[in-house]
């Protein structure tokens, strides 16, 4: 199992038989809050109102010690867990004042959305070149090349250049016909996550999920898909279904989850809510191809069938796509990177010629 993966069920241990409960605010600060259902709402208000920040931020904060006081007496082959608070405001503000001076990036603050940040072409070329990304670690090292690269001309290494030579990213962990391969045999291989137990496709699933899929398989219609909530691991869209439209209740429970990252993939939702999600799936799991239906299309961006990206789309006029398009009627969107690991576009619908007499 993945280190990350073992982690986060410890962590659930330590969730167990334990009530949470921030203390009150003052009566005009509940007041405020009173309707306000999801934190984006909180956040909202908090920016309209001085003071109230602060004052949510004071009655949170007996939670947080709470939590990292449990979450601190768990272990890992006898290796407590060390519990680090929440970077501040301040730390963020000098981190991207580095970023800005370094990648000409002076748009960027605490404000900017993860779109602004993949649109700063410098800002990305430097993490190509200077950091490694997998789904649980986000690894950086200095490139040594203080010639053309300003960062490392302004913090050049202080160690040895031929030891830094020897430097490489940490790998992930690669399974083995025994157990894991050792540190030393990956240590200076490609990094790849590619045997993460998440990403891994399943066909074995609990009785009570193939049971509830079952029960619903009326509902998984095209006609009846209302919704998405995005997965809190893979980003991946998945289709919520109900037998009516929408009432305002149903929206903020929606709302209320996708805004506290509390669904995954093959979770379900509230039973006595009227919304209904397929538990058969996980994140290796392509996305519902109810999610193309004209139900959905005219108000969901179009995404990769494979990852779910929304940005890095192949258009009608890349070549590959292109050639598709003379022998089907459907393409299923296609993302650059997936295209990159040697994936093919999920066609639909054969064009069929007549021929030509002779």
């Amino acid at each position: 199992m993945n280190p990350a993966e073992r982690c986060m069920s410890i962590l659930n241990y330590a969730l167990q038989h334990v009530a949470l409960s921030r203390t009150e605010m003052t009566e005009s600060y509940e007041r405020l809050l009173k309707n306000k259902s999801s934190l984006n709402a909180v956040r909202n208000c908090a920016s309209k109102s001085p003071g109230l920040r602060q004052a949510f931020a004071d009655s949170m904060d007996p939670v947080l010690q709470l939590m990292n006081e449990r979450f601190a007496r768990m272990k890992l082959k006898e290796e407590p867990f060390t519990v680090y608070r929440g970077v501040s405001d301040e730390e963020i503000d000098n981190a991207l004042s580095v970023v800005r001076d370094v990648c000409h990036a002076e748009e960027l603050s605490r404000e900017s959305s993860s779109k602004d940040v993949k649109g700063c072409k410098d800002l990305q070329g430097f993490l190509k070149t200077h950091s490694m990304s997998t789904h649980y670690s986000f690894q950086i090292m200095k490139c040594n090349d203080e010639e053309t690269c300003s960062y490392c001309t302004m913090s050049p290494l202080r160690m040895d250049a031929d030891m830094a030579a020897d430097l490489y990213f940490l790998p992930c962990p690669v399974p083995n016909d025994q157990h894991y391969q050792n540190f030393e045999e990956l240590y200076d291989t490609k990094v790849t996550d590619e045997h993460r137990p998440s990403l891994k496709t399943s066909t074995e699933f609990d009785d009570d999920d193939v049971e509830s899929d079952r029960r619903n398989r009326d509902v998984f219609k095209s006609g009846k898909a209302r919704d998405v909530l995005y997965c809190g691991e893979c980003s991946k869209p998945r289709i919520v279904y109900s037998n009516s439209k929408l009432d305002r209740a149903q929206e903020e429970i929606l709302k209320q989850i996708q805004e506290n990252g509390g669904y995954t993939c093959g979770c379900g939702v509230p039973e006595d809510c009227g919304l209904v999600v397929r538990k058969c799936l996980t994140c290796a799991s392509e996305v519902e191809v109810i999610y193309y239906s004209g139900n959905l299309k005219h108000f969901l961006p179009p995404c990769c069938i494979y990852c779910g990206d929304r940005e890095h789309l192949l258009d009608d006029s890349d070549e590959y796509i292109e050639q598709l398009y003379e022998d089907y009627s459907v393409i299923r969107p296609l993302c650059a990177s997936c295209r990159d690991k040697g994936l093919d576009a999920k066609t639909w619908v054969k064009k069929f010629f007549k021929k030509r007499k002779t």
